[in-house]
């Protein structure tokens, strides 16, 4: 290509509408109208037709398009649905808003990364089957550590940076809700407890799972919470009294408000572990299993 059109091209380039900042579906707009002028002169003049096409497509190479004007024509007046189809601009992240996008990539992460629960307890040698309940339980050493790190957790300097670490969240992104309940606002979702001990216990069980598996941090956080809330869930002797940890037959008061439900609690000294909601417990919600969620 001789320097006098180089030189030509570049006086008529439009950098706004090509390269990355192209619009696909103007150029597919621009395309369609130049076959439809080059098939209106074929009909008289097959070569000359030919010359336009061709030429139409530099142009709209270059420029972006062929029609002046079709950049705001075709953003105003063209379909949703085709922008969507078409249209793949790379700068479309600037304008998504963070705390979307944040939401996106964790539930992205959750479903590739998701595991079986009960697998994955069982592996890490954190429960066990006891063939004579015919029901899963947790195993006397990974007790013996929850309840060694229960003991080394002081109530009193519990803070942010725990419940931060708990969730995968920053601390700044941490504050505490003021409840007469453990309650703490995490990334904008109030995550509670029904007792200071169920929290402690969750601190305690996050502490132990570091030591009995090695990429505890690579399980979903929805899934770490749930497996955390299964270890108070199977407990059989509160750490706070040594009281049996037993399962309420009628809905009593829940700890974090007024309403009613079936509570895992210390006989002893009434701290409750898990609270149920009773329209969704089946016949036997001793009947343990974990589930994928």
């Amino acid at each position: 290509m001789s320097n006098e059109v180089e030189s030509f091209l570049d006086t008529i380039k439009q950098p706004e509408y090509t390269g990355k900042n192209r619009c696909i579906p103007c150029t597919a707009v621009n395309v369609v109208i130049a076959a439809i002028l080059s098939v209106v002169i074929a009909i008289g003049f097959i070569e000359l037709a030919i010359v336009f096409f061709l030429l139409s497509l530099v142009i709209i190479y270059v420029r972006g398009y062929l029609i002046p004007g079709t950049p705001e024509l075709t953003k105003r007046y063209l379909p949703d649905r085709i922008h969507r189809h078409f249209d793949q601009h790379p700068a479309e992240d600037e304008y998504l808003d963070p705390d979307e996008f944040k939401t996106v990539q964790k539930v992205k992460y959750q479903r590739e990364n998701k595991v079986d629960p009960e697998e994955y307890l069982l592996e890490a040698g954190v429960i066990q089957f006891d063939f004579e309940l015919d029901d899963i339980r947790l195993t006397e050493y990974f007790v013996e550590r929850l309840d060694h790190h229960t003991d080394e957790i002081d109530p009193e300097s519990i803070g942010e940076e725990d419940v931060a670490a708990l969730f995968d969240a920053d601390i700044e992104d941490v504050t505490d809700a003021e409840r007469d309940y453990p309650a703490y606002t995490v990334d904008f979702r109030v995550r509670k407890w029904p007792s200071p001990t169920a929290f402690i216990n969750d601190l305690a069980g996050e502490r132990v799972m570091h030591e009995f598996t090695d990429d505890w941090l690579t399980v979903p956080v929805e899934q770490r919470a749930k497996m955390r809330e299964t270890f108070r869930y199977l407990r059989e002797f509160c750490p706070a009294c040594g009281g049996e940890i037993m399962l309420t037959e009628e809905t009593v008061d829940s700890c974090c408000g007024t309403w009613e439900v079936i509570a895992i609690k210390c006989s002893v000294c009434d701290e409750h572990f898990v609270e149920l909601d009773p329209t969704q417990v089946g016949e036997s919600p001793k009947g343990h299993g974990l589930t994928p969620d």
